[in-house]
């Protein structure tokens, strides 16, 4: 498909990452008071990774490699290289905002 022919997703990509986004800020609040949570975890790492498949997709480039970024911290995260510090997360949070915009 044509990037011109993807314009017709592109409604639904936004809905849908507004829903992934609101995930991703409820649950980073959560992993302040629950860093060792891996299914918290799981669900940031699963919300940031629906982000990024769909914008790469549909050619939303600087989307794709917010959400890389992202993703790649938390998967560290669950697999113990890296731990959820406050700073951390409040870089995460920083980064949702920037995808809310």
């Amino acid at each position: 498909m044509e990037l011109d022919e993807l314009k017709q997703f592109h409604g639904t990509f936004f809905d849908e990452a507004r829903d992934h986004v609101r995930t991703l800020e409820e649950r980073l609040l959560e992993l302040e008071t629950r860093p060792e949570d891996a299914e918290l975890l799981n669900a940031l790492f699963r919300a940031a990774h629906s982000i990024k498949g769909a914008s790469g997709i549909l050619g939303f480039d600087a989307i794709t490699q917010l959400t890389h970024a992202m993703e790649n911290m938390l998967d560290a995260m669950r697999e113990g290289r890296l731990q959820p510090t406050p700073a951390l997360t409040s870089l995460l949070l920083e980064a949702t905002d920037l995808l809310g915009t």
